[in-house]
Order: C-alpha cells, then sequence, then structure tokens
C-alpha cells in the first residue's frame, strides 16, 4: 500500500513538473549608448589682432549605436559663442560645432572652455580654444 502511495506521489510528481512552462529568460538586450568623437579637442588660433572675430570648427561623429543630441553648451565667457544642429545626429553620422571668439577687450594669452552636454555616458565633454591677442596698431 504504501508502494502504491510512493507511486502516485512519484507520478504526481513527474506531471507537475512536466505541465511546468519552460520559461526561457530573454536574451539580454544591447544597451545603445552613444558617444561623440571630436577630430580634435584643442582649437588654436594663433596670433591675432584685438577687435578681430574668428569662427572656429569642431568637427565630431557619433560613434555609438543610438542617436546623439546635443543638449546645450555653455562657454566661459561672453567673448566666445557657440551654434550646432539641434537635430539628433544619426549612428556613424557627423556634425560640427561652430565657436565664434570675439577679441574686443582682450589682450595677451586667450584660453576659453566650451563645454558640450549631450546625452553620452560622460554628461559633457570639454573644447578648448587658444589664440594670442595682439594689441591694435594705434592710428593717429
Amino acid at each position: 500500500m504504501n508502494f502504491i502511495r510512493l507511486l502516485i506521489s512519484l507520478g504526481c510528481l513527474i506531471a507537475l513538473l512536466s505541465c511546468r512552462e519552460n520559461k526561457k529568460t530573454p536574451p539580454q538586450q544591447e544597451k545603445k549608448e552613444t558617444s561623440i568623437e571630436f577630430s580634435r579637442t584643442v582649437f588654436d588660433i594663433g596670433k591675432i589682432t584685438a577687435g578681430e572675430t574668428v569662427v572656429c570648427v569642431f568637427r565630431y561623429k557619433n560613434s555609438g549605436k543610438a542617436p546623439l543630441v546635443i543638449q546645450k553648451t555653455e562657454t566661459d565667457c561672453g567673448c566666445t559663442a557657440t551654434d550646432y544642429a539641434r537635430e539628433p545626429i544619426a549612428p556613424g553620422g557627423e556634425g560640427k560645432l561652430e565657436v565664434t571668439f570675439n577679441s574686443s577687450g582682450k589682450n595677451g594669452k586667450q584660453y576659453k572652455e566650451i563645454r558640450i552636454f549631450a546625452n553620452i555616458p560622460e554628461k559633457q565633454v570639454k573644447l578648448h580654444l587658444t589664440a594670442e591677442v595682439q594689441p591694435a596698431a594705434a592710428r593717429f
């Protein structure tokens, strides 16, 4: 009698286990991150005369796997301004960031920092602009 109960219990256990759904864990989805690569991070304008306005172009590439969006830029001085495309850059796509430096009222070696905030893991990238501003010739 005990033997029969044991067989019935074992049969029920086997039946329950075989009816259980075979739940497979889905493969881990690939995390899609963006990444930005600049062709250069420092732009040396060289020597310019006080009062000149110079436009420098920083080229970049989205080397990530999701669209890249530059959310905003910040400069450390009102003499420096930026212009860039506001639409997303597709993976593998390229863009440019134009930086305008106005040397009015400046003299000597200038170091300007541009911070780019984007949907990248590091949240921001820093670019630098340098120039040697020489005084304008005196006019009589």
